[in-house]
């Protein structure tokens, strides 16, 4: 007879991606979090597509938590812009983390999305305008995607 264990299941502290879906006025905004590559676009992908039937006016990506971003992550960019720009809307990144701005800059696609608030370089080249007003806050749900 074995005396052999079955493996021991490895949990996951924290998801390789989050995806919260909050509504701020009239925006749909998704707050990314964790790695975009090729294991996790498809939950923004598939999110994107669900939120464009909806036709919102204005659909704003917060990347601040973005903490891997390759060119599957710029596909996904891309094509969330061209499913939202198809059902009448604008897509804007907000807060694109510093390593999600250095690839968009070096793929040189960072003019290809308007910027929804401070970027690491937008910060110095912003106007001075008043801020906007607090628009109220509510929340969708969120997702998180982890490992096997």
């Amino acid at each position: 007879m074995s005396t052999r264990q079955a493996p021991a299941i490895r949990r996951f502290s924290s998801p390789l991606l989050s995806v919260d879906l909050v509504c701020q006025g009239p925006d749909v905004v998704i707050c990314v979090s964790g790695e975009m590559d090729l294991s996790t676009v498809h939950l923004l992908d598939d999110l994107v597509e669900r939120i464009a039937l909806g036709h919102p006016p204005r659909v704003v990506l917060d990347l601040a938590g973005v903490t891997f971003f390759c060119a599957d992550g710029i596909r996904a960019l891309i094509g969330a812009h061209d499913t939202v720009t198809a059902a009448g809307g604008q897509l804007l990144l907000r807060d694109p983390s510093p390593l999600t701005w250095r690839i968009l800059t070096i793929a040189q696609v960072e003019d290809v999305f308007p910027i929804d608030g401070d970027t690491p370089t937008a910060t110095a080249e912003r106007t001075q305008e008043a801020p906007p007003a607090a628009r109220p806050t509510r929340s969708l749900g969120r997702v998180d995607l982890y490992a096997l």
